[in-house]
């Protein structure tokens, strides 16, 4: 067998036990008789849920408290500082491309609708998340052209932009899947104004967005000199095949886990699929943003973590003012795809409707997107790379 097919048949593998594992699992603690309604989607409401923990809160606080301060303080945990010396614009300058302003359009367009709790017409209405998503997708990569002089995803690798768009829907309908296993940590109140073979397509277009933005945040990051090293000299990290086998074991072992313990467990669906990706990545020596780690290099990891940061908190924000708060605590909405959290353990202290400790899981999941357009493209064949960098 060569060498490719090898690559393919592990990391197709993988992909498939992070499917199945998780049924096998719930199989197992339901002794075979699953609720009938387990696996509802859109889901409507979530399932009953552990109570608020001051004891958890505050743990998962101090561990958020941390990544906050090697963020903004990485000399404390052993970076070096950069010095970066002045260098003068070189070339033509760019103007922003029309796709700039067609991405402004029909955002500012979407978010008319949007915020304006508009009920008609049903057919711009019912499908806004997808120009919304879409359009700061166009916007974000328009001023990474004038930043970067035209190396932007659609002013140099459009191809790759559609490819990453096709890896976002299976890359994104994978946590709506590993949702039913969690009891609905996020559900949709508003999801039957349409039908549910209609929202099954919705989620389909609307995730093609959902990864693919944190590649242009990413690019747009790393156009800001003093970010793109502010993480480059950290300390060194070899992680050994051994390590990684264990990490791949355990990942898969957990998607066995999670519908026993779906309180305790919550968390993993946002780690499990990011460590089970890179494990068997790294395992068949493929690069991954963990690679650079081996040189002291933190840049891929802290700015792609940090860009999905970023969008999660624009997400949350669109979404918050697309509906009516009533004083009553009901919410009252025209938006199908308007969601809302049910988090065990720390559902309190909400920004927009998420949880303030629950924005950090957006954090792995920029890592998630990275791993698995590396798996996707290792897959069908194609180049992984999405910038001029050499990894």
């Amino acid at each position: 067998m060569s060498k490719t097919n090898k690559d393919i048949l592990s990391i197709g593998g993988v992909i498939l036990a992070m499917i199945f594992f998780p049924i096998f699992g719930t199989l197992l603690n339901f002794k075979g008789k699953v609720p009938t309604n387990f696996y509802q989607f859109p889901p409507l409401f979530p399932d009953e849920k552990a109570p608020f923990n001051l004891t958890v809160f505050i743990i998962i606080a101090v561990i958020c408290l941390f990544i906050i301060m090697l963020y903004l303080f990485p000399q404390w945990v052993g970076f070096k500082k950069v010095n970066i010396e002045k260098q003068k614009l070189k070339g033509p300058k760019y103007k922003l491309p029309v796709w700039f302003w067609f991405g402004l359009f029909i955002f500012i367009s979407s978010i008319f609708f949007l915020w304006g709790k508009c009920s008609n017409p049903k057919w711009i209405v019912n499908w806004l998340l997808i120009p919304l998503f879409w359009g700061i997708i166009f916007i974000v990569d328009g001023i990474v052209y004038i930043r970067t002089s035209g190396r932007s995803l659609i002013g140099a690798r459009p191809q790759t932009l559609i490819a990453i768009a096709v890896c976002s829907v299976g890359g994104w309908l994978l946590f709506e899947y590993l949702n039913f296993f969690v009891r609905k940590n996020w559900y949709y109140p508003a999801g039957n104004l349409i039908s549910g073979e209609q929202f099954l397509l919705y989620s389909a277009l609307g995730s093609s967005a959902l990864l693919t933005i944190v590649f242009e945040w990413y690019m747009l990051l790393k156009s800001f000199t003093r970010l793109s090293v502010r993480y480059s000299k950290g300390t060194k990290v070899k992680i050994s095949r051994k390590i990684w086998l264990a990490i791949l074991i355990i990942s898969l072992m957990a998607f066995i886990m999670i519908p026993f313990f779906p309180n305790q467990l919550f968390f993993l669906i946002w780690i499990t699929p990011m460590t089970a990706l890179f494990a068997v990545l790294s395992l068949r020596q493929k690069w991954t943003p963990i690679s650079a780690l081996e040189k002291g290099n933190w840049t891929p990891v802290a700015l792609i973590a940090l860009s999905y940061l970023i969008q999660g908190v624009l997400y949350e924000c669109w979404n918050y003012f697309g509906g009516y708060h009533l004083s009553n605590g009901v919410l009252h909405t025209f938006n199908p795809g308007y969601w809302m959290y049910s988090i065990p353990y720390v559902d309190k202290f909400h920004i927009f409707e998420m949880p303030v400790l629950g924005l950090f899981g957006y954090l792995p999941f920029g890592l998630y997107c990275w791993a698995a357009w590396l798996a996707f493209a290792q897959l069908i064949g194609i180049n992984n790379q999405f910038e001029d960098e050499t990894y």
